[in-house]
């Protein structure tokens, strides 16, 4: 803890003293009359100290203002239409390898039903993104909170989308805990970071799959994102918002983690329930227990000090999608985006709280077993 706040303070003074001199740079600016103070109060002072800060405390924006090269940042939108027949999943993002090799915007496609995934390639040029909120646009496509548009692709192959989002939910930032990570926000040179933009939201609005079109009103959608430099050699990861009950939803990842010197099996996530957030991770001091892998199932237990959640996952059609290796977008994984979950919430006292099985789920299982289980080989 000590080492977190002293990091903490550490940048604390890193972005005083930025900002002290871009109000002296800003002061001689202004006095000279070569910028008027309008434009320096919204873009200097923005650029030194706000928006650094912002992106703290607001994950979902975008994080990699100064990086161009060993770094990659993408964001995951995932949407089911109402009757459960179409599950698209849009990972929109930047990556720049070794020395900037490579760099480019991408936009990455998955078709739940089958599987199939097609990965769309944008200069780097063509990256835009806000300051102040979670929006970007790649091309002529955007992304925000409140909705997508988007045309990529061709002929039977081409994914048309204009669709709406509202009500969508996330855990409020604090201090120790400025979003999913908690206090491993502060950590500086993690392999990957992880954020939560929307547990659940509706959707609306229509789309169109070559031929094909989607009706998505009434559908169901979840956004996370991810970025760093590399994905971890293993995980496990895995997302659903689609219950028989409304306004459920759960994520949970499970991943080797270097950090501080130290490589550990770390994991996070959320259960969302009668609009109460179950919210476990390594560092609210809960555990996993029993984590089995066989060809087609997962399992696993989590168990915090007020909550014992039980978690079964059964994969179905999987699709390769691309993943960041030095901010490079040269490995390949596999993700279901139409597993099964079944989950079992209960008390301390072995009361049952909550169970209920969810379709169309997300599931990622990479890597090796024994690293998650705290064996890290020599």
């Amino acid at each position: 803890m000590n080492t977190f706040r002293h990091f903490e303070r550490t940048k604390a003074l890193r972005i005083t003293r930025t900002a002290l001199r871009t109000v002296l740079l800003g002061a001689v600016l202004l006095g000279s009359g070569l910028v008027s103070a309008q434009l320096f109060a919204q873009q200097t002072l923005d650029k030194a100290l706000f928006y650094p800060l912002r992106k703290v405390y607001h994950s979902e924006i975008f994080q990699g203002h100064r990086r161009t090269d060993n770094y990659y940042e993408g964001w995951y939108f995932k949407q089911v239409s109402a009757d459960g027949q179409h599950v698209f999943s849009l990972i929109p993002g930047v990556a720049y390898g070794r020395n900037g090799k490579d760099a480019h915007a991408f936009i990455q496609l998955i078709d739940g039903r089958t599987g199939q995934t097609d990965y769309h390639r944008f200069p780097i040029e063509d990256f835009r993104y806000s300051r102040r909120r979670f929006q970007v646009e790649i091309g002529n496509n955007s992304f925000g909170p409140a909705g997508l548009i988007v045309d990529i692709g061709e002929g039977k192959r081409r994914f048309r989308a204009d669709l709406s989002f509202s009500g969508g939910k996330a855990p409020p930032p604090k201090l120790l805990r400025p979003g999913i990570m908690g206090p491993f926000r502060y950590v500086p040179l993690l392999e990957t970071y992880h954020g939560l933009v929307s547990m659940d939201h509706a959707v609306t609005g229509q789309a169109k799959f070559g031929k094909a079109s989607i009706d998505y009103n009434g559908g169901r959608g979840y956004i996370e994102k991810d970025w760093g430099y590399s994905m971890p050699t293993s995980w496990i990861w895995t997302q659903c918002n689609h219950f028989e009950r409304e306004g459920v939803s759960f994520m949970c990842s499970i991943a080797r983690v270097p950090a501080l010197g130290q490589v550990f099996p770390g994991f996070l996530g959320f259960l969302l329930v009668d609009g109460e957030v179950f919210q476990f991770a390594t560092y609210t001091g809960a555990r996993v227990e029993g984590l089995a892998v066989e060809e087609h199932r997962v399992r696993f237990d989590i168990v915090a000090k007020n909550f014992r959640l039980e978690v079964r996952a059964v994969r179905a059609h999987t699709g390769t999608l691309q993943a960041p290796v030095a901010g490079a977008m040269n490995r390949r994984i596999a993700e279901s985006v139409d597993a099964r979950i079944q989950l079992r919430l209960y008390d301390p006292k072995g009361r049952l709280l909550y169970e209920g099985s969810g379709q169309h789920a997300g599931l990622e299982v990479v890597g090796q077993l024994s690293e998650l289980l705290g064996e890290v080989p020599d």
